[in-house]
């Protein structure tokens, strides 16, 4: 069934099948069972050895065991996180096709799926340098908010005052959030200092109080590991103070563990809290 709306991920989701079935209207499939969980979808084999779930709505039957395919039709799945966004265009049984913010297309099975029945009042787009003395503001006003000032805090960083440039580099991204076209928070990646090159940081995550509450950091967060995994990072490592409860939450629910030490050369001696998550 063809179908549209932008949904939101519940629970993480990993692709299970490396090399999925595919085919085009008029090839011939080799039927096995049905699911037990799913029963609208048959195990089938098409005719270059690959195998997968297919719906039922994608084949005749011409024999016991043999059917024509009727459709184009890709069993892919798309592994998603928790706080991403994602498009479905067509649903079959429990499970709908899914595009996401990278343009990457597979099924979902619709319990991740949490549709979304009004417009996010707030936008995410790569940092501009237009946004860099706002962005610069913001840092200063957040920061002081949970006592990270003076030395070992990322407050006093250079690129606080350039952030656009900082992050133009090979393997970083930043991303503000914007609210009736003001930005009101950001949040970014690059490569860990003194780390391994697979492992990334999370950096500068800050957002004004009118930002907090909305789903923003959810979203955002989604966003930075989307981009962290596409540069070919491995791993995310994060440094934050104990005070900061709330963004510990948003840590955690994102799948982040937290460590006793730390790891790489950030600078940031004030911290007190790490975490890391497998991409």
């Amino acid at each position: 069934m063809k179908t549209h709306g932008r949904y939101r991920i519940t629970t993480a989701y990993q692709a299970k099948y490396g090399n999925p079935i595919r085919f085009e209207s008029g090839e011939l499939l080799d039927l096995g069972g049905r699911d037990s969980e799913y029963p609208e979808f048959l195990w089938a084999k098409d005719e270059h050895g690959r195998e997968g779930w297919v719906h039922q709505s994608k084949f005749l039957v011409t024999s016991e065991k043999k059917a024509v395919t009727t459709a184009h039709y890709d069993a892919v799945e798309l592994s998603v996180r928790p706080g991403e966004l994602v498009t479905a265009e067509e649903m079959l049984g429990d499970w709908s096709w899914c595009t996401n913010s990278a343009g990457s297309k597979g099924w979902l099975p619709n319990h991740v799926l949490e549709r979304l029945t009004e417009v996010l009042p707030f936008s995410i787009r790569p940092i501009e340098a237009k946004d860099d003395t706002l962005m610069a503001a913001i840092i200063r006003h957040v920061m002081p908010e949970f006592g990270a000032v003076g030395d070992g805090f990322a407050i006093n960083d250079p690129e606080v005052d350039w952030m656009s440039r900082a992050y133009s580099d090979s393997r970083c991204a930043y991303f503000v959030v914007v609210i009736n076209g003001v930005v009101k928070g950001g949040g970014g990646i690059a490569p860990l200092a003194g780390g391994d090159p697979d492992t990334c940081e999370l950096r500068k995550m800050y957002f004004l109080p009118e930002c907090r509450g909305l789903g923003a950091g959810t979203a955002l967060m989604a966003r930075c590991l989307q981009a962290a995994r596409l540069q070919g990072f491995k791993r995310c490592y994060l440094e934050t103070l104990d005070s900061m409860k709330e963004a510990q939450k948003l840590y955690e629910r994102s799948g982040f563990k937290k460590q006793c030490g730390t790891l790489g050369n950030t600078g940031h001696g004030g911290c007190d809290t790490f975490y890391v998550l497998d991409l």
